[in-house]
Formats: structure tokens, C-alpha cells, sequence
């Protein structure tokens, strides 16, 4: 079963525009999944350029945190 939360992010994922590249990161998917999540936001594929400084220096450092802890898992 599906939660109704993550029905809507599939959904509101689904309509974005094309040029509106997103992911959704949830604790369902795979380590192989997240990791590509993970991968695609540290090269900037997915953040929007409007995202200010201190948040894309925040997930920064969290995509460089997680990658680290499910390297040594």
C-alpha cells in the first residue's frame, strides 16, 4: 500500500513542467535509488536556480553527509 503522502509527491512529481527537473527522495526506495537522488542534487542537475545560497550549502553538506554514511554501510 501506497501512502496517501507519497501518492501526492509521485503526483505533484508527475505534473511539473519539463524544464522543472525533480526527485523524490522518500524511505521506500532502494540505496541504489537514493543514492542517484543524492548524486543527481550534489552535481546540481535538480536544484532550481532561484534556491538561495544558504540552503544549497546546507544540501550540500547533507548530500556529502549521507553519501558518506551509506559508503561505509
Amino acid at each position: 500500500m501506497v501512502s496517501p503522502l507519497i501518492a501526492l509527491m509521485r503526483d505533484q512529481l508527475a505534473r511539473l513542467p519539463p524544464h522543472l527537473p525533480a526527485a523524490m527522495l522518500w524511505g521506500g526506495q532502494s540505496k541504489q535509488e537514493a543514492m542517484q537522488v543524492l548524486t543527481d542534487l550534489k552535481v546540481q542537475s535538480l536544484i532550481h536556480s532561484s534556491i538561495c545560497s544558504f540552503v544549497h550549502s546546507f544540501l550540500d553538506s547533507f548530500v556529502d553527509s549521507f553519501m558518506l554514511v551509506s559508503n561505509l554501510s
